[in-house]
């Protein structure tokens, strides 16, 4: 989905774009590829390129031929561009916590339905994944109730089956350090239903 943002665009404008996405995610990229060859889009104007940012991103941000970079991801990998990246333009979407606001003049329903798909799609690793859900106090335990009965509805596995809506996560680094966060973060707060597990999806009020 971010790719076709900053994709579609250059393309429309008449420039032609090296894709490069994460090495964690290489698939995502090739898909788009193909697609774009079988909708017409002659060879050489998309163009994907695999590999670790450390490399193969750093020898794109650095290249004579590249005009302007745009970036989506963390917050040090955007500082290195900035300061590889010359004179060249650049535009950067880099780390935060997004927030989701939920007010009591809401339609519930799909509320309740966009903060779960903000949090919880993609396993919750992008940059858009609403992780802090504010609501109006006048509202606050109904939805907290609904939103919890929803999340511990959701199911844990093989991504290609069609009853899991959650996969493994991506980074086996983030799978190692997941344990210790939720566990921290259970101590802090209180989570939103009894048999809240720290390998399962997760809510907790503060």
């Amino acid at each position: 989905m971010t790719a076709t943002w900053k994709v579609a665009p250059c393309l429309a404008l008449g420039n032609t774009a090296v894709l490069k996405m994460s090495e964690l995610s290489p698939l995502t990229a090739d898909r788009l590829g193909e697609l774009a060859l079988e909708a017409g889009i002659p060879a050489g104007v998309l163009n994907v390129v695999q590999g670790y940012g450390a490399t193969a991103g750093d020898a794109l941000v650095r290249h004579h031929d590249v005009r302007a970079v745009s970036f989506t991801g963390g917050t040090a990998t955007g500082r290195n561009i900035m300061k590889n990246a010359g004179l060249k333009k650049y535009s950067m979407e880099l780390g935060g916590k997004s927030p989701v606001l939920i007010f009591e003049d809401a339609d519930i329903e799909r509320a309740l339905d966009a903060a779960l798909f903000t949090i919880f799609s993609i396993n919750g690793e992008r940059c858009t994944a609403g992780s802090r859900i504010f609501i109006q106090q006048s509202i606050y335990p109904e939805f907290v109730k609904r939103f919890a009965e929803r999340a511990n509805r959701l199911r844990v596995g093989d991504p290609n089956d069609r009853i899991p809506r959650l996969g493994r996560l991506s980074a086996s680094n983030t799978g190692k350090k997941s344990p210790a966060i939720s566990v921290s973060a259970l101590k802090k707060a209180q989570p939103c239903w009894r048999a809240a597990r720290i390998n399962r999806p997760t809510c907790l009020r503060t």
